[in-house]
């Protein structure tokens, strides 16, 4: 949902699929995405719903970030999510 502050991967807003999806969908960027990161929400399944159609895909899930922690086994606080979540890294 955010590009990375380290410039791993990717860069800009533009190079996501996750923000293609809400201009969109919305017909404008926006600032503020806390409904589309609510796994959730209508908007987030209208976003996932987005990028499905817009790649082919027949399904399309987003990993859980929750469960890609749990899988990587270091404490949450221990990791950079700056591209899941926005906030930045301690």
């Amino acid at each position: 949902m955010f590009p990375c502050k380290f410039n791993y991967s990717t860069r800009s807003l533009s190079e996501l699929a996750a923000r293609k999806a809400i201009k969109a969908i919305e017909g404008k960027d926006l600032n503020g995405v806390s409904e589309y990161l609510d796994e959730d929400s209508p908007k987030y399944k209208k976003m996932v719903d987005w990028i499905n159609k817009d790649i082919g895909a027949t399904t399309l899930k987003y990993q859980k970030l929750d469960d890609m922690v749990k899988a990587i086994g270091l404490p949450k606080e221990k990791l950079c999510l700056y591209c899941w979540t926005g906030k930045e890294p301690k």
